[in-house]
């Protein structure tokens, strides 16, 4: 029989194919005897389901593509895919990620074209292998609506065209949950951000949306008192549109760009989860492998995590 993960407070994490968060040129070319250690401490830690961040990065794949460069001769996604089956996890498979997304000097609406079509070619070389996969729980996508970033009615427009296309094109070959992960900044009041989101979805685009706390992230300086009045407000909102609310607490420390990520100690961790506990469905994680695991930063990481992951909350 195959094992069962319990859900700890946090319940998911994304997965980074990367030796350093931010250094995507570097790939995390592991083996397979890796990827299952990975998992099954996962697992034993209380995570139940892993996002794989992107298939594609920097126009080279982690996977066997036919189409794409690939990062390495072995396939990183089979080879999480199978750690996840074996071990009783589920996977939601990201797709692209387009580094010039925040760029402001680019024609945003030909870029997210160009993206609309790179996604598809991507969902159409890993559905037939995954589609009927007993790990597959949904697809996640990287083009995050951010207020900042489409801040003009041509962009915002532009990444809803892109996000409602490819939630059809999802829905129509295989009807699994959508799911992205946007962050937010304290560029606008929590009352005008929460509008702004209740505006942007005017049509179905995503299953759930798990916004990013920002807590990690020093030089947004975003704190974990900043997320109940934020999230107060979407949760009705997200709940109106039919779509569910996760919490993405961030646990590493990011002071400045040029800088390495570190992780987070686990008591601003633990006002993270509690600050977005009371309106979320659930508390995901970026990320796991860099700034909580055993095989990446350490054993006395992984055990304090663990403990503090499976102890119950009070209600």
């Amino acid at each position: 029989m195959k094992p069962v993960a319990a859900h700890g407070k946090i319940s998911a994490t994304f997965l980074d194919f990367s030796e350093r968060t931010n250094h995507l040129d570097k790939p995390l070319d592991r083996d397979l005897a890796f990827w299952q250690a990975e998992l099954r401490d996962m697992r034993e830690a209380g995570i139940a389901d892993v996002v794989i961040a992107r298939a594609v990065v920097l126009g080279r794949a982690h996977y066997h593509s036919a189409l794409f460069e690939e990062w390495a001769e072995t396939d990183a996604v089979a080879m999480v895919m199978q750690a996840a089956a074996d071990q009783g996890l589920g996977v939601y498979l990201g797709l692209d990620l387009n580094m010039n997304l925040w760029d402001q000097s680019r024609d945003f609406p030909r870029m997210m074209r160009r993206d609309l079509r790179r996604n598809q070619v991507i969902l159409d070389e890993l559905l037939p292998v995954y589609r009927a996969h007993p790990a597959l729980r949904g697809l996640y996508l990287s083009n995050e609506p951010d207020r900042d970033n489409v801040a003009t009615p041509e962009r915002a427009d532009a990444l809803r065209g892109f996000l409602g296309e490819m939630y059809a094109r999802i829905k129509g070959v295989c009807n699994l949950p959508v799911f992205c992960s946007p962050f937010f900044s304290k560029s606008l009041p929590a009352p005008d951000l929460a509008a702004w989101w209740k505006s942007f979805l005017d049509r179905p685009l995503f299953d759930i949306l798990a916004m990013q706390d920002g807590v990690g992230c020093r030089y947004r300086h975003i704190d974990p008192e900043d997320i109940p009045p934020l999230y107060g407000r979407l949760a009705p909102i997200f709940a109106e549109r039919g779509v569910r609310f996760w919490n993405n607490a961030e646990t590493f420390v990011f002071e400045q760009f040029g800088q390495p990520l570190t992780p987070a100690p686990l008591e601003r961790i633990g006002r993270q989860y509690e600050a977005g506990r009371p309106f979320v469905e659930r508390t995901i994680t970026w990320e796991y492998g860099h700034f909580l695991g055993r095989q990446q930063v350490g054993e006395a990481r992984h055990c304090e995590f663990r403990k503090w992951n499976l102890e119950r909350t009070a209600l």
